[in-house]
C-alpha cells in the first residue's frame, strides 16, 4: 500500500498522536517512516525579536529545541514499535512538508489537525490545510 510515510511534529500532542498513527500505519503495511520537523522560516518576523537582538546564539537554542522535537517525535514511533529516520529542516512548514515528501519519494503525508492552536490559525492559516493543498501525494491528517 504505502512505501514510505512521512509524518510531520511542531512539538504538539496532536502531532504527537499523528506521529502515533503513521507509525502504526507503517507497521501494518510495512513501510519505512520519516518523521520530519521544520524549523520555520518566519519564526522570528514581526515581534520585537526580528531586530538584530536575533543573535547566532539565540538560533542555535531554537535549533536545539526543535532538533529535541524531533527527537522526541522519533522516540514516539519507536514505542509504537517502528523505527523511524528523522529529519530536521528550515523554510515555510508546509511548502517543506510537501517538498521532503517528494525529495524522499514518500507516497503518503501524515499531519496533526492543529499544532498552535484556533487564534494562531486564524491569523496564519493552518498548516495541516496548506499540506493538503500542496501535497503531490495523499495526506492524512489526524485528529
Amino acid at each position: 500500500m504505502y512505501k514510505r510515510i512521512l509524518a510531520a511534529s511542531d512539538g504538539s500532542e496532536c502531532a504527537a498522536r499523528a506521529v502515533g498513527q503513521a507509525a502504526r500505519l507503517a507497521q501494518l503495511c510495512g513501510s519505512q517512516l520519516l518523521v520530519l520537523t521544520v524549523v520555520p522560516q518566519n519564526l522570528f518576523a514581526g515581534t520585537a525579536l526580528s531586530m538584530p537582538v536575533v543573535t547566532d546564539e539565540v538560533l542555535r537554542e531554537v535549533r536545539d529545541a526543535y532538533r529535541k522535537i524531533l527527537e522526541e517525535a522519533v522516540a514516539v514511533a519507536a514505542g509504537e514499535g517502528v523505527a523511524a529516520q528523522g529529519k530536521l529542516a528550515e523554510g515555510s512548514v508546509a511548502a517543506t512538508i510537501c517538498q521532503t515528501a517528494e525529495e524522499e519519494g514518500c507516497d503518503l503525508i501524515v499531519v496533526g489537525s492543529r499544532g498552535h492552536g484556533q487564534a494562531y490559525n486564524l491569523l496564519i492559516g493552518s498548516v495541516s490545510s496548506r499540506v493538503s493543498q500542496l501535497a503531490k501525494v495523499p495526506v492524512l491528517i489526524n485528529r
